[in-house]
């Protein structure tokens, strides 16, 4: 770079190239992220995936898809199995997901309760006793679950929940479903 009149050499100019060089490895960090991951068990765990689980006191069925960037969506279906009080629920979820050392952990920010049913009828929302949406959902809301990865494989997964009894059997969902 040439010198200035006065012998001193001008500031370098990058016009921003620097800039945009951060601001496409910020962009690019979750994708990178994604690609290192350390457990090759989360590259077969993204996808859609719908699960069956039955506990000793409800069954559960769930929709749920496992993103490349950690974030997961789907829908839950709770439905218990004691006779006497017959209620089933659905809800909307989205957390969060990783993989270590052959363990699922999510962390299930929201849970929306999208329906109720009791004894087989459907209850419109509007008509649950005040305040019961909001009681339901902050109680679910944040809560963290690990599962053992028993079988996994591009078609088929096999969950056991680490605190709990509880075993899930899961398909993968065909894309464009």
């Amino acid at each position: 770079m040439p010198a200035l009149r006065d012998g001193t050499r001008p500031e370098r100019r990058t016009c921003g190239l620097n800039s945009l060089r951060n601001i496409a490895l910020v962009l690019l960090a979750p994708v990178l992220v994604a690609a290192c991951r350390d457990d090759p068990q989360a590259a077969l765990l993204e996808g859609a995936w719908v699960c069956t689980s039955d506990a000793p006191d409800y069954a559960l069925t769930r929709q749920v898809s496992y993103a490349p960037d950690g974030t997961l969506s789907g829908r839950t279906g709770v439905e218990s199995t004691d006779a006497e009080a017959a209620v089933a629920m659905q809800f909307a979820i989205s957390g969060t997901w990783a993989v270590t050392n052959g363990t699922l952990s999510e962390k299930l920010e929201t849970h929306r309760l999208m329906r109720f049913a009791r004894e087989g009828k459907n209850i419109p929302l509007s008509e649950l006793p005040t305040g019961f949406i909001t009681e339901v959902e902050s109680t679910l809301a944040g809560q963290a679950a690990q599962y053992q990865i028993v079988t996994i494989s591009a078609e088929k997964l096999v969950l056991s929940a680490v605190a709990e009894d509880l075993k899930a059997t899961c398909e993968k969902e065909e894309e464009g479903k």
